[in-house]
């Protein structure tokens, strides 16, 4: 149980490190997550926006993957994630 928890939250300081300052969403290269060490196949829960695509969550930062093989970034705020997680 306990290396389960280290490596969600070393996806969790990934996401973190490749998250920009301004708060903006951020796309990235699969291989960019791969090359830091990222695991996908770990993570916290998952949702789905209005439109129906599914994101991965650790804990407050969550990725999409694209149909293209890239990754979308995003951080939910505080309100917003604990709406998701209780739906």
């Amino acid at each position: 149980m306990r290396n389960v928890n280290n490596i969600l939250r070393r996806n969790r300081r990934i996401l973190k490190k490749l998250f920009p300052p301004s708060g903006e969403t951020v796309r990235i290269t699969k291989q960019k997550l791969d090359s830091k060490g990222f695991l996908p196949e770990y993570f916290t829960h998952t949702t789905t926006n209005k439109n129906g695509r599914m994101y991965y969550c650790c804990y407050d930062y969550a990725y999409q993957q694209l149909k293209s093989g890239g990754c979308v970034i995003v951080k939910f705020h505080a309100k917003e994630f604990h709406a998701k997680t209780q739906s």
